[in-house]
């Protein structure tokens, strides 16, 4: 099972979640839903942003891996990606999704991580 059996402890993780594979997208996702059920037994999820985060944040994606672009891009835009296997639009979705102040990426990160 997925779900959180740590009661009121507190797990961290130490960045560079994003970046490490095919993946990434779907680890920030399991770790945001992680802390919604973790805070249902007044647990909780921290993510210390690493410099892969960050370099999200800021746009530079030179480090993504395609089907992560992909995975990203299908998850922000499900009605474009049905249409398009475009690799420039997968990475600008995967930006969009990263960007301060909207995308679902950045919207994850400021949860797990609080403000920073």
């Amino acid at each position: 099972s997925n779900a959180w059996a740590g009661g009121d402890a507190r797990l961290v993780s130490c960045g560079d979640v994003l970046d490490r594979g095919d993946e990434d997208w779907e680890c920030l996702e399991y770790l945001h839903g992680l802390r919604a059920d973790a805070r249902l037994a007044r647990g909780d999820v921290h993510l210390v942003l690493g410099n892969h985060e960050v370099l999200n944040v800021l746009g530079d994606v030179r480090f993504v891996s395609r089907a992560a672009c992909f995975a990203a891009a299908a998850a922000c835009e499900p009605d474009r990606v049905k249409t398009s296997r475009d690799l420039e639009w997968a990475i600008k979705a995967r930006e969009r999704a990263f960007a301060p102040g909207g995308g679902r990426g950045a919207a994850m990160l400021a949860d797990l991580c609080g403000d920073a």
